[in-house]
């Protein structure tokens, strides 16, 4: 049975284990109103994204040397991402106004979608500043990650020309994949404490983006969220695919024997059976990712919140030490304490 006393606290040091066991328990709090809210607020534009882009693949297929046809499908999917932006920004901004709503309430068993949907609309723009800005800061970090790799691929391709040796263009292939995913990585451990921060703490964008690259470098900080940001992204891929691949299996198994089975005279051929397929596996692994990613982003808050503590604490802590010792009267004393 809920209780509007068993609250989690946001702000508050933790461990890994500790962190990914708050974000399960805040769902199973929470797992009817975040289920409610993802279905009602974000995944009709999901879906519909979907259907853009499937329709637009599907007329880019069929098009042959048809330039009308052709347009068309890049037109639909266009559409699509812009739908889709619309849907991972109601996402994104429900999950978070949902926290405050959480911290807020004094009982929050008694929330409903219309809440959140009221405090997102209050947001609104706010919210679509937020994602747009950091996906620009993030096209930079990520064209950097491109450039970076590229480098090691040359380099490598440069000793192998030179020594006739493939070893040196594997090695540096190798390294420049893990400069590109460390920097992913880097700018997802970021991101998400960007709306964390700003929602939660009401910053605008700007200040957000500020606190969150000090938090992340701050001391001991470091590599503790590039963990976390890891394991977050491995359980969500874990569940999507977990929900999806079965399910596809199934489908291309059946599709296969019935194609076997009626051979030419079916109505689908190879290349239909394989838009059947698409079809019905995209749709799918976006409903699964979409569900999934709520953990990643609730995991992502209780991160943030542990980071800010063992950044602001310690500084306290440190502070209480030095209270009632010389060091306690400024910086130009800091070298000598009674």
């Amino acid at each position: 049975m809920q209780s509007p006393n068993d609250k989690l606290e946001f702000m508050q040091s933790r461990d890994l284990g500790q962190v990914f066991n708050s974000t399960f328990r805040f769902i199973r709090q929470n797992r009817r109103i975040l289920f409610r809210t993802i279905t009602t607020l974000a995944m009709p534009f999901s879906l519909t994204a979907i259907g853009f882009y499937l329709f637009g693949m599907y007329l880019i297929f069929k098009a042959e040397e048809d330039l009308k046809f052709l347009l068309f499908g890049y037109l639909n999917i266009g559409i699509g991402a812009l739908i889709f932006f619309i849907g991972s920004l109601f996402f994104t901004s429900s999950i978070f106004e949902y926290i405050n709503l959480y911290r807020d309430s004094e009982d929050y068993t008694k929330i409903r979608v219309k809440d959140v949907w009221a405090s997102v609309r209050k947001n609104f723009w706010k919210w679509v500043a937020n994602i747009l800005v950091w996906g620009a800061l993030s096209g930079v970090f990520f064209s950097a990650a491109y450039v970076i790799m590229i480098i090691f691929v040359a380099i490598g391709a440069g000793l192998m020309a030179a020594t006739s040796n493939a070893a040196p263009l594997i090695i540096f292939m190798v390294l420049g994949y893990l400069a590109f995913f460390f920097v992913i990585a880097y700018v997802q451990s970021i991101g998400v404490p960007i709306f964390f921060i700003s929602s939660y703490e009401k910053k605008d964008v700007f200040p957000a983006i500020g606190k969150a690259f000090q938090l992340m470098h701050s001391k001991g900080n470091f590599w503790k969220g590039l963990w976390t940001t890891f394991v977050g992204n491995l359980v969500q891929y874990i569940l999507t695919y977990a929900l999806t691949v079965p399910v596809t299996i199934v489908l291309g198994v059946v599709a296969f024997n019935i194609s076997q089975t009626y051979g030419t005279d079916f109505s689908g051929s190879e290349s239909t059976i394989i838009l059947i397929v698409v079809s019905v596996f995209t749709p799918l692994y976006y409903i699964a990712l979409e569900y999934s990613m709520a953990i990643y982003l609730i995991s992502q808050a209780f991160k943030t919140g542990d980071l800010n503590e063992r950044h602001y604490g310690s500084n306290i802590l440190a502070r209480i030490q030095k209270m009632g010792t010389y060091n306690d009267l400024g910086p130009e004393h800091y070298t000598k304490s009674y």
